[in-house]
């Protein structure tokens, strides 16, 4: 493989099937544009995001506006306030219909992403399939005309996967591509993860899914079988175990200014959002 081999993937399986993928997109974009001008979902939630947007940008200060004055608020993970600041830095503030047809783009993205996904571990004929369910599914055309994490969530959960799958494929291949070594993929892949954690605290589920897979992986000693080849090559312990370490060590890593700014600002270790997403003097009603 060369350098840029999970690109020539993409590439090839798009003009392989350029008129397929042509339509199917053109019928996803036309489904999410009829949510996004039909019905468009700003809630309670978008407007809180909105307003740790415009005190981030405007006044360099994250927190939300109460009575008047700036509070710094540790409630929220800072991921979706950051893609509306850069939104609104653009296109103007509270410029919510720019950010629904942002996230159109890639909530079309995921589709495409999912079809890789499928060619990856299946087969052309399953990347296909997999495309048109992506294309017409009702709750991902919803997600992207609602100004909420989810969209940006999931686009960077198949991401995350589809550069797992191809890790997976690189590994035990070092020998015969010194240009890219096996380890690029699981660094995209750890800074995927990295992404969702920062958009929604339960994207950590998904760094206990890819560390604990290798390392199950890595007490096997399982042999990898790949369509190309038809037959299994054997891995050895280090690159899986290595894998693992740089998935964890660039999912984390984002967090970190987080977490610092946590402990200077609240005097609190909080790498994440509170489990009730409440500030330090908030009334809880656990349980609620």
């Amino acid at each position: 493989m060369r350098a840029n081999a999970y690109i020539l993937s993409v590439l090839e399986l798009l003009r392989n099937n350029g008129k397929f993928f042509l339509g199917w997109g053109l019928a996803a974009l036309g489904l999410r544009l009829l949510f996004v001008f039909c019905f468009p979902a700003v809630v309670d939630d978008s407007r809180l995001y909105a307003d740790l947007a415009e005190n981030w940008l405007q006044h360099a200060v994250y927190g939300i506006t109460n009575s008047g004055h700036i509070m710094p608020t540790l409630s929220r993970l800072p991921g979706y306030p950051a893609f509306l600041a850069a939104v609104f830095a653009v296109f103007r503030a509270n410029n919510f219909r720019a950010v629904l047809l942002i996230q159109v783009l890639f909530d079309l993205g995921t589709c495409l992403l999912i079809a890789d996904l499928a060619h990856r571990m299946l087969s052309e004929r399953a990347a296909k399939a997999a495309l048109v369910l992506a294309s017409l599914c009702p709750f991902l055309a919803n997600y992207a005309a609602a100004a909420l994490t989810e969209t940006l969530e999931i686009f960077f959960t198949a991401l995350a996967l589809d550069l797992a799958i191809c890790g997976i494929e690189r590994l035990g291949r070092d020998e015969e591509s010194a240009s890219e070594p096996a380890w690029i993929p699981w660094l995209a892949c750890g800074f995927s993860i990295g992404a969702c954690i920062l958009l929604r605290p339960d994207g950590g589920i998904l760094l206990c899914a890819a560390v604990g897979y290798l390392i199950l992986f890595f007490l096997r000693r399982r042999r990898v079988t790949t369509p190309e080849q038809g037959s299994g090559y054997s891995i050895g312990p280090a690159p899986v175990l290595l894998s693992a370490i740089i998935v964890a060590f660039a999912a984390l890593l984002p967090l970190v200014p987080w977490t610092v700014r946590n402990l200077l600002t609240f005097r609190r270790f909080q790498p994440l959002a509170p489990r009730y997403a409440n500030d330090s003097d908030e009334l809880v009603m656990a349980g609620f």
